[in-house]
């Protein structure tokens, strides 16, 4: 089969691909009445290190090697550097934030606080702009990188005046928001620690088989050594390591065919769906209170805006609450108020909330172990696509009313919801157009956003 290019593979590196967006896709304006004013975020964080289990593989892969050489084994001219070869990577370092991690939060933080200028550059306060982590340094770290975008100029810190930034975070054993994944015990029992839910891929890792033996040929090792599945799994771990990490391509990147990377890609994304996409409903199901917090702040924001404009505005119907705080005051509060939630997560976090706002939706039919590659080839479901590093999804609020209707709206027929995937804008579920009503957004998820996750999550013992 033909060689396959570092761009051919670099566009196939899956969940360890480097965040793939360099400058702003281009965005349809809301309607011309319409103005941004709350922003709900959710990041995976950036490039990173590669964890524990993977370095070990890869110290495995450098022992094997060396082992095949003390026994007098050769590669073909093409592949010499494999008898050579060492495990780049430091375990003291495992998992954490690389530059290029920063650099890809620090840049989306950039672009977006140009883009949504109404709610990402205004003074900062901690309650204006909430930032969020996990208590993992990556995604810390990744949630401090782009804070640095956002504050550059807002304090009085070094040259560049930066604001000093808070970021919370929940405890790892009780994050019911962002690792919903290690706290619902149900998914852990039933998907994580369960070989069998993503058994399509235990199922098409045989269908490697005969690429791994291609393989064993083409670096010459044949002989004496004919590559498994698995080996030829852990090869592909190590470049997507070498690759995503040190741009590296001219080591474990540069010994497939286009055939080899279409299906170990396909390999990941199966072992993705079913673990964290739609493959199971608790995949996504137990996402629910990120999603309360989610459409619960996007609320939260437009109640007090509409209670300022019923109690101070220009066509006001109530007096101001209480004797003490008059409309003066009250406008003092206003830069108080909440208008945007930066969640910085993992891709446990982003896939299955991608899945929850029925995005990249793919019929399960598409991700089993014997779909021919002509159907699979087709589908939505791509982490080189859809959880790369620094992948993000946002929802972008917008309030369309004209002052006197504000004032006695009832429903939120006048709020506008925009859903955008890796900085560009798809379209919603709920409406399926750009912009849709906040009431049909919240009508659409009703029977999500209703889930309980202790009665989801608990397992009766």
């Amino acid at each position: 089969g033909e060689m396959a290019s570092p761009e051919y593979v670099e566009q196939r590196l899956g969940s360890k691909r480097n965040y793939p967006i360099r400058e702003q896709p281009a965005i349809t304006p809301p309607p011309p009445h319409c103005r941004l004013f709350h922003l709900e975020y959710l990041a995976r964080h950036g490039t990173r290190q590669p964890t524990d289990g993977k370095i070990e593989t890869m110290q495995r892969l450098e022992r094997t090697l060396q082992q095949y050489v003390a026994e007098g084994g050769t590669f073909a001219p093409d592949y010499q550097w494999m008898a050579t070869w060492k495990n780049p990577f430091v375990m003291g370092a495992e998992g954490l934030l690389t530059l290029e991690g920063e650099r890809e939060q620090y840049e989306t933080g950039k672009r977006m606080r140009k883009l949504y200028e109404s709610v990402l550059d205004g003074p900062y306060n901690p309650r204006r702009l909430v930032f969020q982590e996990t208590k993992k340094s990556r995604a810390g770290r990744s949630a401090s990188s782009y804070s640095y975008a956002v504050l550059e100029g807002k304090g009085t810190f070094g040259e560049c005046a930066y604001a000093p930034a808070y970021i919370y975070s929940n405890d790892l054993e009780t994050d019911r928001e962002l690792r919903f994944f290690d706290v619902c015990q149900r998914y852990v029992e039933e998907v994580s620690d369960n070989k069998t839910a993503a058994i399509q891929y235990f199922f098409f890792l045989p269908q490697l088989k005969p690429n791994a033996h291609a393989l064993s040929i083409r670096l010459g090792v044949a002989d004496t050594w004919n590559i498994t599945a698995l080996e030829m799994e852990a090869l592909w771990e190590t470049c997507q390591a070498e690759a995503g990490v040190n741009q590296d391509y001219t080591h474990f990147c540069s010994i497939w065919t286009t055939d080899d990377v279409t299906k170990l890609e396909y390999s990941k994304d199966l072992e993705s769906y079913w673990e964290q996409g739609y493959g199971h409903d608790i995949n996504w199901l137990d996402a629910v209170d990120l999603f309360r917090s989610i459409f619960g702040n996007t609320v939260a924001a437009v109640d007090s805006y509409r209670s300022y404009l019923r109690q101070c505005g220009p066509y006001a119907t109530e007096s101001p609450d209480g004797d003490l705080f008059t409309c003066k005051d009250k406008l003092r509060d206003i830069p108080y108020q909440n208008s945007a939630h930066l969640r910085f997560a993992h891709a446990e976090t982003l896939a299955p909330a991608l899945a929850w706002l029925e995005l990249f939706d793919t019929p399960a039919a598409q991700m089993k172990f014997d779909t021919p590659p002509e159907i699979y080839e087709q589908r939505l479901w791509r982490e080189s696509k859809i959880v790369t590093l620094s992948s993000n999804v946002a929802l972008a609020a917008y309030t369309c009313e004209t002052p006197p209707s504000a004032v006695a709206a009832k429903g939120y027929e006048d709020i506008l919801i925009k859903i955008l995937h890796n900085e560009d804008e798809v379209i919603n579920p709920a409406c399926s157009q750009l912009y849709c009503t906040l009431d049909d957004v919240l009508k659409h998820y009703a029977f999500k956003l209703e889930v309980g996750f202790d009665e989801l999550c608990t397992i009766e013992t």
